[in-house]
């Protein structure tokens, strides 16, 4: 009787040392996991700073002042009309217009609520009246 207890009180040691032993492998991994996002969200940002710092120097190069300066150094100059060349290209059928919404409507309805949503009730049930009399052969007098 003893050696039976014994066993199994020793088994459900080992049971709950088993479930402990998971438990705490899941929160290693767990813990694993929210460390490396942590990296992550971190490295993101790094490269969003970076991002909009290169977004910043591609202005600053394409600027206009510093295009007009570096046109100049490669020995361009600002073109005017009296100087400006014009190359005639034939069969050229010029831009496309790609036409993104649609055109404007010119005419629109004047009345937007139809003339059957007018009518009171009273004048509805009233000629519904006159009607069914009509059918009914008329008013007897």
């Amino acid at each position: 009787m003893q050696l039976q207890s014994l066993g199994l009180f020793l088994l459900g040691l080992v049971a709950a040392v088993m479930i402990a032993g998971l438990y705490l492998n899941v929160t290693a991994q767990a813990s694993a996991a929210g460390a490396r996002i942590q990296e992550l969200e971190a490295e993101k940002e790094e490269l969003m700073i970076d991002i909009a710092g290169l977004r910043t120097e591609l202005g600053e190069l394409t600027s206009a002042d510093n295009m007009r300066r570096r046109a100049e150094a490669m020995g361009f100059q600002p073109a005017n009309m009296e100087t400006a060349q014009y190359l005639v290209i034939p069969d050229y059928p010029g831009k496309n217009v790609v036409m993104l919404a649609p055109p404007p409507v010119q005419e629109r309805p004047r009345t937007l609520i139809l003339p059957a949503y007018k009518e009171s009730l009273w004048d509805f049930l009233f000629k519904g009246a006159l009607k069914l009399i009509e059918q009914q052969g008329g008013l007897a007098q």
